[in-house]
């Protein structure tokens, strides 16, 4: 496959996060994604949604969060992206580094950030003009025949 691109948008509501997650399970089945690596992809793509919602719209169902993943050969791209609150300063350098903790956020967990730098390739956050992007890459392992 030279290039895909898939897109899905959804209130900022995290009883509709399984929505995306089941759309990117048929894609990922569909690109013969070894299973144990699809679920990994999945948690990641579980993971930013929810961390969208719950910081940086605090879980304010008038936001919108968005996915697309682009296909080439066989990299996987991955963003999500948001109108909320940006990510603090340092956060996801602090999750490369292995400290999870966001100052000034309650302690609910705080691992999501840390999980997705671990299993992903390549891992990228930006904000231009008030839009939060979240890319995540990784080199897809097909099934073997």
């Amino acid at each position: 496959m030279t290039h895909a691109c898939f897109w899905m948008g959804i209130p900022a509501d995290l009883q509709l996060v399984r929505l995306p997650a089941a759309a990117l399970q048929g894609v990922l089945r569909d690109l013969e994604c070894e299973p144990q690596q699809a679920a990994m992809i999945e948690l990641c793509v579980v993971e930013a949604l929810n961390n969208a919602i719950e910081h940086a719209y605090a879980q304010d169902r008038r936001g919108r969060v968005e996915l697309q993943l682009d296909i080439d050969a066989d990299t996987l791209k991955i963003t999500v992206t948001d109108t909320g609150r940006a990510m603090p300063e340092g956060t996801l350098e602090r999750a490369r580094a292995g400290l999870v903790e966001v100052p000034d956020e309650p302690r609910e967990g705080g691992y999501g950030l840390g999980i997705i730098v671990e299993i992903m390739t390549n891992v990228g956050y930006r904000r231009v003009n008030n839009l939060n992007s979240l890319t995540m890459t990784i080199t897809l392992s097909r099934r073997a025949a």
